[in-house]
């Protein structure tokens, strides 16, 4: 057994060191953090979990010394004009979609947090760009996404989905910190 973990430890290495590539490669000159939330439905149970995130993700922002705006549950649109209008240059999406159902006395939650960007040009449809077929179209391109659910007496289960959420927020922003860099250009 032992034999076969030493022989194992290149592959172990060289996946890591493709990680660490293509992290840094993907994180590469983001100055900022924009953080939105989606809610379904949009009740009180729903935004405070939304506030939750968006106060742990400012915390680990400001630690990491990354800019940060927040923008509750504007419409996307709005979310990138809100982001301009704070001075974000190159910014970070983190967005959080929390959906929940349930009846009087019981819900479920489900929520769902990303790191993304917004890019003008992020799906082509193959045609070379002097071709009349050619027509690039916007996109989000999520670098990042981990989610999670919990279920419980009403209201009670919120205390679960934060923390739940606390771990993931610091694991998004660990990540930012530790593979953020710059061209050397």
């Amino acid at each position: 057994m032992i034999a076969a973990i030493v022989m194992a430890s290149p592959a172990l290495a060289q996946a890591d060191l493709e990680d660490r590539e293509y992290w840094t490669k993907s994180l590469l000159n983001f100055d900022s953090l924009g953080f939105r939330c989606i809610l379904s439905p949009a009740d009180d149970y729903n935004t405070q979990i939304c506030e939750n995130a968006a106060k742990q993700a400012a915390f680990f922002a400001a630690a990491a010394d990354l800019r940060f705006h927040n923008s509750g549950t504007a419409v996307y649109g709005m979310h990138l004009f809100e982001m301009a209008q704070a001075g974000l240059v190159f910014p970070l999406d983190m967005e959080l979609e929390v959906m929940s159902v349930g009846n009087g006395t019981t819900r479920a939650t489900y929520v769902r947090l990303t790191l993304e960007h917004f890019y003008s040009d992020a799906i082509e449809d193959g045609a070379l760009p002097t071709s009349p077929g050619y027509r690039p179209k916007p996109g989000d391109l999520e670098l990042w996404m981990s989610s999670g659910m919990a279920t419980g007496p009403l209201g009670g289960h919120v205390g679960a989905i934060n923390d739940m959420l606390n771990i993931k927020v610091r694991e998004a922003l660990t990540l930012i910190t530790k593979y953020r860099g710059t061209y050397a250009n």
